[in-house]
């Protein structure tokens, strides 16, 4: 594991000292600007109201001690980013017991993702890759208070840190012998009954994760008139409001009918579409392998997403970590599997490290 890490961290270092060479490019001033000014709206413009608050009130915290937005983001995502691998490799180790190397190479497929330069710059990669992975982990482990927090915490970080809410309610079903393989079983529904007689309380608390969106809905609400406003601006980042999948259907017919016809294809819109396709594709062996937690994660945040269009899906399929997971294990049936998923994700890597340095935007 050591060497992985150290692999990933020497990755990171290069990432972390292209952006502080760069600076605040692309989403990252955004977060600078709310960590600084807090947020504004103006109707009809791009806002910083899109952006959810727990990573710039992190920076604005840790600013205290740099003296300087950059410099706090760049600690946050990082020391983030670092701790994420360790938690990923013991769940992953919990997980499958006696396959070490599955850890190990799932570490590396995470820090060699064709999109991973975000999680060493000023995004919210890195952190909610941590309090996911975190709470699946403190859910798995049935540290139940500390997954609650996770969970929490990553629903003030994303909109979809909110489903964390169903996958420590699955796991707490599960720890009570109730699953889908079992719901047919007397048993498994005495388990949940008893469940629900003895921990009443914590299930209530397990309802509150969701409450990181719900708060910044509220501080919307009393600030601005209008609680969804930071889905409503999402129109003027080219996204649909509807949440009616229209637009991503548009944009997959273009991408098909251009690669069919031999028409050039926009870098963006393949990348994303292809990000999309793998990640539903997958669902069902993270589904089998790993668990209904899992497998409803995965399809869920693959899905909430496309809803409103094919931006950025690339970059949120990296902290679909179920992704990495399976890979690993499937990189270990022959050493040609695991090298082909290592080169296309390290010249994709390389390519879009390219294309950010040269401002060439590719979400």
């Amino acid at each position: 594991m050591t060497f992985y890490l150290l692999i990933a961290l020497a990755n990171t270092t290069v990432n972390a000292a292209l952006a502080g060479a760069i600076g605040l490019r692309w989403d990252a001033g955004w977060y600078a600007n709310i960590a600084e000014n807090g947020y504004r709206y103006a109707a009809g413009t791009q806002s910083t109201i899109a952006f959810f608050p727990l990573f710039p009130t992190m920076i604005r915290i840790i600013r205290v001690i740099t003296g300087d937005s950059v410099t706090a983001g760049l600690w946050v995502v990082n020391i983030a980013f670092f701790v994420a691998l360790v938690v990923l490799y013991r769940l992953i180790r919990l997980e499958i017991p006696d396959d070490e190397a599955s850890a190990e190479r799932s570490l590396l497929y995470t820090a060699f993702f064709p999109c991973a330069l975000f999680f060493s710059i000023m995004y919210t990669e890195s952190l909610f890759l941590m309090l996911t992975v975190l709470c699946f982990y403190c859910a798995r482990r049935h540290i139940w208070w500390g997954a609650i927090a996770c969970g929490m915490l990553a629903s003030a970080t994303r909109v979809t840190g909110a489903l964390m809410f169903g996958v420590v309610a699955l796991e707490w079903a599960r720890s009570h012998g109730f699953m889908l393989s079992t719901i047919t079983q007397r048993d498994a529904w005495r388990g949940l009954i008893t469940g629900l007689r003895r921990e009443w309380l914590l299930l209530l608390a397990i309802g509150l994760i969701p409450l990181g969106v719900v708060s910044y809905m509220v501080y919307l609400q009393v600030n601005f008139g209008d609680p969804w406003l930071f889905r409503t601006v999402q129109i003027e980042w080219g996204r649909s409001t509807l949440l009616s999948f229209q637009s991503v259907v548009n944009e997959s017919r273009i991408v098909i009918e251009s690669v069919v016809q031999g028409a050039p294809v926009r870098l963006a819109s393949l990348l994303n579409l292809s990000a999309v396709l793998v990640s539903l594709v997958l669902v069902v062996p993270i589904w089998r392998r790993f668990g209904t937690s899992y497998g409803a994660y995965t399809l869920l945040a693959t899905v909430i997403p496309i809803s409103t269009g094919l931006l950025s899906n690339l970059r949120y399929s990296m902290v679909l970590f179920p992704l990495t997971m399976i890979m690993g294990v499937w990189g270990g049936r022959s050493k040609g599997i695991h090298y082909a998923i290592l080169c296309l994700f390290c010249a994709l890597y390389g390519m879009l490290i390219l294309l950010f340095a040269s401002d060439v935007f590719f979400e």
